[in-house]
């Protein structure tokens, strides 16, 4: 009888740890974070490098289900390295999606949701884009390769000036210019990583300047990505003077991660657009189209 109750329970204890073990490893294991912007390393937000006490937020995903969800990481020194509550890998064998999008927004544990902002002047500053410039990235790890490796994009478009002097001219007399045409409010979704532009009428985004240096590129505008209903008319005023610049955008489309880049000359006489581009956030260059004429 001794013989029968020790094997009977020598089975109980195998099948007990079978149950249990099957898929499990006891040995905590986890993510390791770190986030770069494309190519560039620790490059972030509005075209600067991460900022110490940078935060993102990261979600994960295995089978269908969350088990962290929103966790605030933060980039204590600015290098790109991101701590926060551990994530724990749960077996050695699962793969985990990782989701993460910036600027953190919210409270840890708590899906963000939608979010809704405006582009308009008061936003338009270095110190205010880094608040709704988006960036958004997906990554797969498991236990046996527990790095997280975030290569973030833009989510959202920029258009960057830079104006000439031409014959008989001093852009530094520059005292604004306009854009007509943009809408200036939209949303951002940290689950899918898309912002977009809100469904209502455009507006007028005016940018008061000084010291406008020739040859210089201005600091760039970012705004939702949207789809034009026709031609985005920029407006410049110099020496009482308005000149008006019809900017067109292929397809009639703003796309996120791309920057229109346009080159303007003032001359005394009139203006001319001497060159435009497009080129994604990480600088690869293409080609874009802008035409151009004064108006008394």
């Amino acid at each position: 009888m001794r013989k029968i109750y020790f094997f009977a329970a020598v089975a109980l204890a195998l099948a007990a740890c079978d149950n249990d073990d099957k898929y499990a490893d006891n040995e905590q294991v986890a993510a390791r974070i770190t986030a770069n912007i494309g190519n560039s390393i620790s490059s972030r937000a509005a075209g600067t490098a991460w900022a110490m006490g940078d935060k993102i937020g990261i979600t994960t995903l295995r089978d269908g289900e969350s088990k962290y969800v929103n966790m605030e990481y933060t980039t204590e020194n600015g290098d790109g390295k991101f701590t926060g509550t551990p994530m724990y890998f749960q077996d050695a064998q699962a793969e985990v999606t990782f989701t993460a999008y910036y600027p953190f927004t919210g409270t840890e544990g708590t899906a963000p949701g939608i979010v809704e902002n405006n582009t308009r002047a008061e936003q338009q500053t270095l110190e205010n884009q880094p608040k709704f410039d988006y960036l958004w990235d997906s990554r797969v790890g498991k236990k046996g390769q527990p790095n997280i490796n975030f290569e973030f994009a833009h989510k959202m478009s920029k258009i960057t000036m830079t104006f000439q002097d031409g014959e008989g001219t001093d852009v530094n007399k520059i005292e604004s210019y306009s854009f007509d045409g943009l809408v200036l409010e939209g949303t951002f979704n940290p689950a899918t990583g898309e912002a977009k532009a809100k469904e209502m009428d455009p507006e007028t985004l005016t940018l008061n300047v000084n010291n406008v240096i020739s040859g210089s590129a201005r600091p760039s505008i970012i705004v939702y990505p949207q789809t034009t209903a026709g031609l985005v008319v920029l407006r410049i005023v110099k020496d009482g003077q308005t000149y008006k610049c019809e900017l067109a955008f292929a397809g009639g489309e703003l796309k996120p991660g791309t920057d229109y880049q346009y080159t303007i000359r003032l001359n005394k006489t009139g203006a001319e657009v001497t060159e435009s581009k497009i080129h994604s956030w990480s600088s690869q260059p293409g080609t874009g189209d802008a035409t151009m004429e004064e108006t008394n």
